[in-house]
């Protein structure tokens, strides 16, 4: 048997329950006297996992509605080896709501320990239902090796990658996809004017920008799909302590982005930036601002972006 299962998802609960996310669902009731429970807790984390079961259920016999005592003394069964056990004490952690991601998930797990792959099968189906996200993990995990060559299986793993990364899977989140990469940018003067590196970052939900102009300054910014407003946002800050606000999104394949500047000495202008991808695989930034409320606009930066390995192949 494995020295430690779902080593993740584990770090998940410590994580949660150390932040207190209630709304998480990780967090059941305080309960008056848990000195029994934080014993147990000791004995598992010595590895002692029989003994801790032990100490597990009889804190549980005076503290019935404790979903992360059920849980833990499923946690501790399991890793006991004994799975009937374990699958009762996850079925009762799962009935009170505790963390359904991980009972489901564990839950299956035992299951299919025990051959009731059928039982198992439908319970793996429930914990991606509620958002169990570790495609490589349900890929390679041992205790579900007589699922994998159900028909459906790749489907449930691909399911998984897709909790786990779910702006990866979203088109609303790779519309300014075009932009990643490492570039460096010319004015239209053919100067150049620096070099911009674009990162993916945060599973896919957002766009890191990390600029470096020819005169050492530097700044960077977030970019990232905001499904509450449907727009994009940028959020650029500078060396000199100035920041620009942007929202916007695509229109007509461009990624137009209007905004405020800030400036350290507490001024501010109008701002408006558009992304154009050309044909050739460049793609040009053109800024403008305005301090008069947007009745005129002046140019504030034109870049032409070139990919750094392109332009190091032509010299």
């Amino acid at each position: 048997m494995k020295a430690m299962i779902h080593v993740a998802l584990a770090r998940a609960l410590a994580v949660a329950l150390a932040l207190g996310l209630a709304a998480t669902g990780f967090i059941t009731p305080a309960f008056a006297d848990t000195a029994g429970r934080d014993a147990a807790d000791v004995l598992f984390s010595a590895g002692k996992h029989g003994e801790a079961g032990d100490a597990y259920e009889a804190y549980l016999a005076k503290n019935e509605e404790d979903g992360y005592g059920w849980f833990r003394l499923g946690y501790a069964r399991h890793l006991e080896g004994d799975f009937k056990r374990a699958a009762k004490a996850y079925t009762r952690a799962d009935a009170l709501g505790f963390a359904p991601i991980l009972t489901k998930y564990n839950h299956a797990c035992v299951l299919a320990k025990m051959g009731n792959a059928d039982a198992a099968w439908t319970e793996l189906q429930n914990a991606l239902d509620a958002g169990y996200g570790d495609g490589p993990n349900l890929a390679a995990d041992e205790e579900l090796v007589s699922l994998r060559e159900r028909e459906g299986f790749g489907e449930l793993v691909e399911r998984a990658k897709r909790n786990g990364a779910p702006c990866e899977y979203d088109e609303r989140f790779r519309a300014f996809d075009f932009w990643i990469g490492e570039w460096e940018v010319l004015m239209p003067s053919g100067a150049r004017a620096g070099t911009n590196r674009i990162e993916r970052a945060i599973k896919g939900c957002a766009l890191i920008e990390n600029w470096t102009s020819t005169l050492g300054g530097v700044g960077m910014s977030m970019n990232y799909f905001d499904a509450s407003i449907d727009k994009w946002r940028q959020d650029w800050v500078d060396a000199s302590g100035g920041g620009i606000h942007y929202v916007g999104g695509l229109v007509d394949g461009n990624m137009v982005f209007a905004g405020e500047n800030y400036n350290p000495d507490g001024t501010s202008q109008l701002s408006r930036m558009t992304f154009t991808p050309n044909e050739d695989g460049t793609v040009r930034q053109f800024i403008e601002q305005s301090s008069d409320d947007g009745k005129t606009w002046s140019p504030g930066f034109d870049g032409l972006y070139k990919r750094l390995e392109e332009v190091s192949q032509s010299r």
